[in-house]
């Protein structure tokens, strides 16, 4: 455990990481199973942890730790290199190890209607001639206007696409970590800048545009999806 680890440790300081590693390991062996069970139920009580500051996390952008604090309120603690470690006996100017990265999480289903607007906001944008924000608020009122025979396709592919972010976020609260729709682990992703969100589409001439959907009709796709 890690209060073995700092235990051994202390009785042992000329030992390397790898070291304390292997004698904690060794220690934990040779533990009957009632000795180890305090530790088991540590264990799955943090497993429980987990799952609940990550549901929270997705939902709300944060979550409250065990001392009542959201994590939006809480400053990263600065990591030291051994090197670095030195120096700030020396300096109060040491510099700092990067921040940790960002923790990959699945992207949340994406609703019919939004799967709609995909489909027809760049054909609309190309025949029409329409600018991206006058597309799909002709794209919007195409919608309302459809039977519900006629969105049952986008139905399913919002329910489908449900069941992926259902799955991946059970793999990431087992695992710490899920499968992406490729088949990679997204622990072995790095967090990429969010950028706006373009729809293409071709000029008369030939010539490519790309026109950016605001943040604004973002949220009013979003909004309206929720009413459907």
């Amino acid at each position: 455990s890690a209060v073995n680890g700092e235990k051994v440790r202390k009785e042992n300081p000329s030992l390397s990481v790898s070291q304390v590693a292997k004698l904690s390991g060794d220690h934990w062996n040779a533990l009957t199973h009632e000795e180890k069970k305090p530790f088991i139920l540590q264990h799955q009580e943090d497993k429980k942890r987990f799952r609940r500051e990550m549901r929270d996390l997705v939902y709300n952008g944060f979550f409250v730790n065990k001392d009542g604090v959201k994590s939006i309120d809480l400053k990263p603690k600065r990591k030291l290199s051994q090197t670095q470690s030195g120096l700030r006996e020396k300096s109060e100017s040491a510099p700092l190890i990067k921040e940790e990265p960002i923790p990959i999480l699945p992207k949340k289903p994406t609703s019919a209607y939004a799967f709609y607007v995909r489909d027809h906001v760049a054909k609309i944008m190309s025949d029409k001639q329409l600018k991206c924000t006058e597309a799909v608020q002709h794209v919007s009122d195409q919608w309302k206007q459809l039977s519900e025979k006629e969105r049952k396709k986008y139905d399913l592919l919002f329910k489908q696409d449900q069941l992926r972010y259902e799955q991946q976020m059970q793999q990431l609260e087992e695992n710490g970590f899920f499968l992406t729709e490729s088949g990679q682990k997204s622990s072995e992703l790095t967090q990429k800048p969010k950028r706006s969100r373009c729809v293409s589409s071709q000029k008369s001439n030939g010539e490519s545009k790309q026109a950016c959907l605001p943040s604004s009709k973002k949220r009013e796709v979003k909004s309206e999806a929720k009413g459907q």
